[in-house]
């Protein structure tokens, strides 16, 4: 791996203390483990969670559970991993199809904010 690709992750609790410093923006963490989600749910509802990491021993149903739906977005994780198995592990996880399309664009398309402030 390049030296430039060699560093340490942040904390999660300084990602969901960031999160809860400024509510206004929307951060999203990503590459989060599993055992961090319950840490980052703490981060208000700006704080958003990708996909790519997570699910290696969890059934993502139950990752699921620790977070409202609307703070999850899809995230693979390219070029470093293959897209195709962050769309596997949506397609065929244990959640509601309702999870599945918020997950998959939905709450992404939210997180961008088009139409807000903006003029007509």
């Amino acid at each position: 791996q390049p030296r430039f690709l060699q560093m340490h992750g942040v904390p999660a609790e300084e990602i969901a203390d960031l999160g809860l410093k400024f509510p206004e923006n929307v951060i999203i963490a990503l590459c989060a483990y599993n055992h961090e989600v319950a840490i980052l749910a703490k981060g208000g509802a700006g704080l958003l969670v990708d996909l790519s990491f997570l699910d290696q021993t969890m059934p993502l149903g139950m990752i699921a559970a620790e977070m409202p739906e609307d703070r999850y977005v899809f995230g693979s994780h390219v070029p470093f991993l293959y897209p195709h198995s962050a769309a596997f592990k949506l397609r065929h996880c244990t959640t509601s199809e309702a999870f599945r399309k918020k997950v998959a664009a939905e709450n992404y398309l939210a997180s961008l904010r088009i139409g807000e402030g903006c003029e007509t």
